[in-house]
């Protein structure tokens, strides 16, 4: 039985794999091509401007960066649609009318939900602004105190030049 159930989970895996796989270098593919049909119609000036590596390490870092994201998050998508089917298949052999019950709830938790991150994302923005901010005053404090310290290390070479022509001068 372990065996069927092993060969079952380790031949749904390898599905997953291809499938995302598959939807991931299709989407790679779609996305550098549209990037290179943008890049012949970019102007000279910009391609002298800028370095063709540079360039094309850009494009290349990035779009593997898609691709990667993508494919997790098709393994992520995969998983959770198994993951939903099989809970409620599972409630509904083991209690119907709990399974009734979870279905009406749900919209309330996803509307709960919908609320709180609405809110959260209220608080992240307030408090990025309030980090900026301080994040500036702290800029200005410290250009201020590289601007001290340059006129005071300026006065102490002032100084020591005209106790050196002093001395000189004796």
């Amino acid at each position: 039985m372990i065996f069927i159930v092993k060969f079952i989970y380790e031949l749904i895996s390898s599905f997953q794999d291809y499938i995302s796989t598959y939807i991931s270098n299709k989407y790679t593919y779609n996305i550098s091509r549209i990037v290179f049909q943008k890049l012949l119609r970019f102007p000279m000036s910009f391609f002298e401007k800028y370095n063709l590596g540079e360039i094309t390490s850009r494009v290349n870092g990035d779009i593997g960066a898609l691709s990667i994201m993508v494919d997790s998050q098709i393994i992520e998508l995969f998983t959770s649609c198994i993951t939903l089917v099989g809970m409620i298949i599972i409630m509904v052999k083991l209690n119907i009318i709990m399974f009734l019950i979870s279905c009406l709830t749900a919209p309330i938790i996803v509307i709960t939900n919908n609320r709180i991150a609405e809110q959260q994302k209220k608080a992240s923005r307030e408090i990025r602004l309030v980090i900026m901010l301080k994040l500036g005053q702290i800029g200005v404090v410290i250009s201020e105190i590289n601007m001290l310290l340059y006129i005071m290390f300026n006065k102490q070479v002032t100084s020591i030049q005209k106790y050196r022509d002093i001395l000189n001068l004796k």
